[in-house]
């Protein structure tokens, strides 16, 4: 048997062509996998999580967990610079509980009314308001703590994860993704090793699409987002190994970091998704 897992970071194509799945896909790869839970990721955008819950209802074998990636500034979210602003990268937040519901709410909304830049953000101030009943993800490489790892170093990266822990004291992972890149192997090992050791862990695979044979079509609806050529040696390929993955994948895919951290990890999903206490209603 499987061992059980519960992926909290996907996508689904809600997230404007960059993710292929469908709510009802992503619980059917989930119930396959024999998954109990599974979030709800997308960016920047709640627009799937009524689809997500409706559909979830057909599904009683996996426990839906809302959630969204945010878009998180450094500067001011009213900051609109060109050439500076606009590129911002994400954190991943879960609902725990209804005020954590209805914060992710406040968060997505003000993002757009207030954020906007090329894309809906969030700062630190925002964050400050609506922290309540939401857990933190740091997220893949992609995101925020990546880029300050890559283009800041490892001190910089340190102290925005103490900055995180000061507003999710108690509900801050980090995230160690299953990707095969160099970027993201790297990434991973600094988590590994450097991380404050009060910390926990868990893993994803940042899922965008069902399979690995659906990786294509995922570049494809990328590349039309960013206008750029698919078959451009020289592109960047974010999606790359962004499928549903099971266990068994991913624990081969990260067999360069400790078993024990692997299981604790693995653990941990099944502890978030075991506390979870919102239930969206319908009446």
């Amino acid at each position: 048997m499987a061992a059980p897992f519960v992926n909290l970071h996907t996508h689904s194509h809600y997230s404007i062509l960059a993710g292929t799945m469908s709510p009802k896909k992503i619980l059917e790869r989930a119930s396959q996998l024999q998954c109990p839970g599974v979030a709800l990721t997308d960016s920047g955008v709640g627009y799937g999580l009524l689809d997500f819950t409706e559909q979830a209802t057909k599904f009683s074998d996996v426990n839906p967990i809302l959630g969204a990636e945010v878009f998180y500034t450094e500067a001011s979210r009213f900051e609109k610079r060109s050439t500076i602003d606009g590129n911002e990268k994400h954190l991943v937040l879960l609902v725990q509980n209804e005020t954590g519901y209805k914060n992710l709410l406040q968060l997505i909304s003000k993002s757009h009314l207030e954020g906007f830049y090329q894309q809906p953000r969030v700062d630190h101030d925002l964050l400050e308001i609506h922290y309540e009943g939401l857990i933190c993800l740091t997220g893949s490489a992609e995101g925020h703590l990546g880029t300050c790892f890559y283009q800041q170093g490892k001190t910089k990266a340190l102290d925005f994860i103490k900055t995180l822990q000061a507003l999710f004291p108690d509900r801050l992972y980090l995230e160690i993704c299953a990707r095969p890149t160099e970027s993201q192997i790297e990434f991973n090992k600094f988590l590994g090793a450097s991380a404050p050791s009060n910390l926990s862990y868990v893993v994803t695979s940042d899922a965008r699409f069902a399979q690995s044979e659906d990786e294509e079509a995922a570049e494809t609806l990328y590349c039309i987002g960013k206008n750029s050529l698919a078959l451009d040696p020289n592109r960047h390929r974010p999606l790359q190994g962004n499928w549903f993955k099971p266990w068994e994948v991913i624990a081969e895919e990260l067999n360069y970091l400790p078993a024990d951290l692997l299981e604790k990890a693995r653990q941990n999903t099944l502890t978030i998704n075991e506390n979870i206490d919102f239930e969206m209603s319908f009446g």
